[in-house]
């Protein structure tokens, strides 16, 4: 039961975030294309091994902010971004706004969901040895 509710809760979550990224279709922006378009040239291995940095990093920046340690939390949002990691919530910003959409952008998607969970997942773990 406390799996199921975990899963709907995640879903929910998601959806949540993508009816909010809906807002990206009043900003176009033909930059947001290209970048879309070189990240779905990257091979899904490397998506879901930067997708577990990112996980890693935005999980040690929440875990900082709760322990009051603001300085790691502004360390880790640039890092995550300056290391070209894949943050599932920014993709759906990537792909509405350069108005693009194909099949492929749900297994890409879905490696990136996948690759963010496993990355905060050994984060927790790490932190609670």
């Amino acid at each position: 039961v406390y799996m199921k509710k975990n899963i709907f809760g995640y879903i929910l979550f998601i959806l949540g975030n993508l009816i909010g990224t809906c807002l990206m279709f009043i900003f176009p922006n033909p930059i947001a294309y290209t970048i879309l378009l070189t990240k779905l040239t990257t091979p899904l291995y490397i998506i879901f091994i930067k997708s577990i940095i990112c996980g890693l990093l935005i999980y040690c920046s929440v875990e900082a902010y709760k322990e009051n340690k603001i300085f790691i939390t502004f360390i880790s949002i640039p890092a995550f971004i300056l290391a070209g990691a894949e943050h599932s919530i920014a993709n759906f910003c990537f792909i509405i706004a350069a108005r693009y959409f194909s099949w492929y952008l749900i297994p890409f998607s879905l490696v990136v969901i996948i690759g963010n969970a496993v990355g905060s997942i050994i984060f927790h773990k790490i932190k609670r040895l």
